[in-house]
């Protein structure tokens, strides 16, 4: 899972004053449509959760399962909401035939 954090920005922040500390992580960058899970939380200052750190760290099997849960999910709709686009092959990513779709067919809601 990597190293353990230190918390030595949190612990700077709090010695400035701050009193919440935000934690941010993103997953789905990259694709050109279909979902992009942003999520940011504010935990209590003495929270002690062990192994809460950036989701590129998990393991394999773990980011896979949640992967398949998130992401698959949706885009599975995407692929009965806009079967011409070939969600179910692609999902999402910059490949040859969904440029080809996207030419063809033009944007769909699915890229707001």
């Amino acid at each position: 899972m990597g190293s353990k954090p230190t918390f030595l920005i949190e612990r700077e922040l709090v010695s400035l004053g701050f009193r919440a500390i935000v934690g941010v992580d993103e997953a789905g960058c990259g694709s050109l449509a279909g979902p992009l899970v942003a999520a940011a939380v504010i935990l209590p200052l003495d929270s002690r959760l062990g192994g809460v750190n950036d989701s590129k760290r998990l393991s394999p099997s773990l980011r896979d399962g949640l992967y398949e849960f998130i992401f698959e999910r949706a885009r599975a709709k995407l692929a009965v909401q806009f079967p011409e686009y070939g969600f179910e092959i692609h999902k999402g990513y910059a490949t040859k035939g969904h440029k080809e779709a996207i030419k063809k067919h033009g944007a769909c809601s699915a890229y707001e």
